[in-house]
């Protein structure tokens, strides 16, 4: 033991080694083991759904506003040329 490459150059007796080493013996109660796994939250097909499902709300909300935005400037065109004809009616 002494000769092992460790204890070379402590010229170290038996009786020193018994003394100052340790024999752990070192066991498992059981030998049972828990396999953890990653999955993805999203998979692709799901990302695309709620992607597209985000922008056709975004898109249709555009759209409305200005269909919305061309209906008010029809109606205030409509109440101008409606007032023009009312006052040509009254000079007459």
């Amino acid at each position: 033991m002494s000769q092992h490459s460790k204890f070379k150059g402590r010229n170290l007796t038996v009786s020193q080694l018994r003394d100052g080493l340790v024999y752990l013996d070192i066991f498992y109660s059981d030998l049972n083991y828990v396999d953890i796994q990653t999955t993805p939250a999203y998979d692709f097909f799901a990302l695309v759904c709620d992607c597209s499902g985000a922008l056709g709300l975004i898109l249709g909300g555009t759209l409305l506003t200005i269909v919305e935005i061309l209906q008010f400037f029809l109606q205030l065109l409509n109440i101008i040329a409606t007032s023009a004809r009312f006052t040509r009616m009254q000079r007459r």
